[in-house]
């Protein structure tokens, strides 16, 4: 579990990931060092996981935004993939990622 600092990091980059670590160090008042050492702890247990771009998709002109998570068993990924692909989305982009957690 992350300690009150490890928190803390975790709180600011989940406000603004695109800070800089000088200006990430300064506002928590750490050393940048010591910041940039507990990061990549972080990384490395899978607690941060990446940096994402939030896109606005209306300006991309897409007239909607929707996530979907599907719990399956990993044998049947790629039929859940294929199924979902099948469904008729008129006028927008299907992406999908599979994660497999054992």
């Amino acid at each position: 579990m992350p300690d009150g600092t490890d928190s803390r990091i975790i709180g600011l980059l989940r406000q603004n990931a695109d800070l800089s670590y000088t200006e990430m160090a300064r506002r928590l008042r750490l050393n940048e060092s010591t910041l940039r050492k507990r990061i990549i702890s972080l990384r490395s247990k899978g607690i941060i996981r990446r940096r994402l771009a939030d896109v606005n998709a209306e300006r991309l002109g897409y007239k909607s935004r929707m996530m979907l998570a599907v719990d399956a068993e990993p044998s049947k990924l790629l039929d859940v993939g294929k199924r979902l692909a099948a469904i008729p989305l008129p006028g927008s982009s299907l992406q999908c990622r599979a994660k497999a957690i054992f």
